[in-house]
């Protein structure tokens, strides 16, 4: 008697605990779907760049755009060390000279109203890629100029494609979060101290060489070789912001619902190291975005 009343004690606690295993799992299945179900109702575009999380797409972001920002520095400062270099092969006098330090401002001044309109109608990215093309070219084609006019109108020209620069602080600015976003834009503008640094060791090494490429009326010399690595960092920065999206606000503010999905979807993917899929979807609520 003792020995079946032990087996069914036995059998009555196994039963049991089997019941609390089934309950325990239930209730995590049902904490996961409760979970799963608060992510995924419809968030705002802050809420949704929360989600995202932060990672290293933003440190990439931030570090394409703050070298785009050195080499704007580099782009406008490099003519005070041209100037002194070319002036014999120009024979600038000093209204010349100073025609041509002020060339790049004129350009940015004239520039400015254009980028401005074009960041908010055509977009961000668009608007910085084809400025700072615009300046890497015109750079890179003054680096072959032999004719002081042509040197004039490449410099205006460049300083045209620099005006784009304030559309950098809406461009990274829009990718952050409001936690992160002051600290990242102060980061970027340190990149403008880097290139103003970097500018002087480059003309340094550059400039006093003394080699000499003439062919015909085709004159080269250490200041053209100067001109044409000032020309690169624009030139292969802009590839690269070429391959990162579009801002996300500027796309949900044009209505562009499923493109904004992608963007988030793919800052998601970079920050977290996953293929899963976005855990979110937007709300119709788009305009409330700061």
């Amino acid at each position: 008697m003792m020995e079946k009343n032990n087996s069914k004690e036995d059998a009555s606690m196994c039963l049991k605990s089997s019941q609390l295993e089934y309950l325990d799992k239930d209730i995590k299945s049902f904490e996961t779907v409760s979970s799963k179900y608060l992510i995924t109702k419809p968030v705002n575009l802050d809420e949704a760049i929360e989600i995202v999380g932060f990672g290293s797409f933003h440190y990439y972001i931030l570090f394409i755009c703050g070298s785009l920002i050195a080499a704007i520095s580099i782009s406008v400062t490099s003519v005070s060390f041209i100037i002194p270099a070319a002036q014999c092969d120009f024979q600038m006098t000093s209204v010349h000279k100073g025609i041509l330090n002020g060339a790049s401002m004129i350009g940015m001044f004239f520039g400015c109203f254009i980028s401005g309109y074009m960041a908010d109608s055509k977009g961000r990215k668009y608007t910085l890629v084809i400025c700072m093309m615009i300046d890497g070219i015109f750079n890179l084609i003054s680096s072959v100029s032999q004719i002081y006019p042509v040197l004039i109108f490449c410099k205006l020209m460049s300083g045209f494609g620099v005006s784009g620069i304030t559309v950098f602080y809406s461009y990274l600015g829009e990718f952050v979060n409001s936690k992160n976003r002051k600290k990242f834009i102060c980061w970027m503008e340190l990149f403008w101290t880097f290139g103003v640094i970097l500018l002087p060791c480059i003309a340094w090494i550059v400039i006093p060489q003394t080699f000499r490429i003439e062919y015909d009326f085709f004159l080269f010399r250490s200041w053209n070789l100067f001109a044409v690595i000032c020309s690169l960092p624009s030139i292969i920065f802009s590839y690269l912001l070429l391959q990162l999206p579009e801002s996300p606000k500027f796309l949900l503010t044009k209505g562009k619902r499923h493109e904004t999905m992608d963007c988030l979807k793919f800052v998601y993917r970079w920050n977290n190291n996953t293929d899963d899929e976005f855990p979110a979807s937007l709300s119709c609520d788009f305009i409330d975005v700061t």
